[in-house]
Order: C-alpha cells, then structure tokens, then sequence
C-alpha cells in the first residue's frame, strides 16, 4: 500500500536532494536493535535473537538484490496490523502513521548496522513507519 504523502516526500527528495528514485523492498518484518547487554554473549533473549535473524535476512535479501546503502536515502517501514485487532480498527490504522514503539530511531540502528560495520559515512536519511498488511522496508536511493 502506498501513500500519497510518500509520493510527494519522494519526489522533493528526488529533484532537491538528487535521490535516484529507485525502490527497493525488503519483504521483511521490521525489527528494532535491542539494547545490547554484557550478559547476551552467554544468555541468548528471544530479542537479541530476534535481532540477530533480522540482520542475517536483510544481508542476505541485499546481496541477491546486489543493493548497498548509500550515504543518503529515504526508508520507509510498514510495520504489520496485529491479528488481535478488529476488522474495523485494522481498515482504520491501515496505512496511517505508526506511533507506537518500536521506536522509529531503533529501528534506523537495526538497518544501518545490516548495511554498514561504519554507518558514520550517512550524512543524511529520511524515515517513516506505517501500519500496513505486509511488512516491509522500502529503502529509495
């Protein structure tokens, strides 16, 4: 599902920025970076693990895609409607903003520690949650 607004948010970042245009979506559920403890060496938490799996995944949907993140980008994360919610509040969530946790910056340290062992290069990136069906991150360069 797109939304207009992204559209719109694109195309400025396109012609003002100098951003390609290009799509690529990870058919992934987005997961956040947990904080890391000294005790996760030995104690594996379903978090961590969980985190872990996600990076491995991205890196792997990466490297058939042939994709590598540049120093500047939009990203954009549809986070999935929970089965739990009724019929009526998933068709009113669908496509709106996702302001709840995982938190959006949380979010952006799983990506870019995929991506890069030196995310210090990134001088710029633009970031948007929303609800959706589909999980996904969808990353324009």
């Amino acid at each position: 599902m797109k939304i207009k607004t992204d559209r719109l948010v694109k195309d400025v970042l396109i012609d003002y920025y100098g951003l390609e245009g290009v799509d690529y979506k990870f058919d992934v559920v987005p997961v956040a970076k947990p904080r890391m403890t000294q005790q996760d060496k030995w104690k594996k938490r379903p978090c961590v693990m969980k985190y872990w799996d996600f990076k491995e995944e991205m890196l792997c949907l990466a490297q058939q895609m042939k994709f590598t993140l540049p120093d500047q980008f939009l990203i954009v994360y549809y986070i999935p409607l929970f089965a739990s919610y009724s019929k009526k509040r998933r068709e009113k969530l669908r496509g709106k903003p996702h302001k709840a946790k995982p938190d959006i910056d949380n979010l952006n340290k799983a990506v870019l520690d995929a991506f890069m062992i030196e995310d210090a290069s990134v001088w710029s990136h633009w970031s948007r949650k929303y609800w959706a069906d589909d999980p996904s991150i969808v990353i324009t360069v």
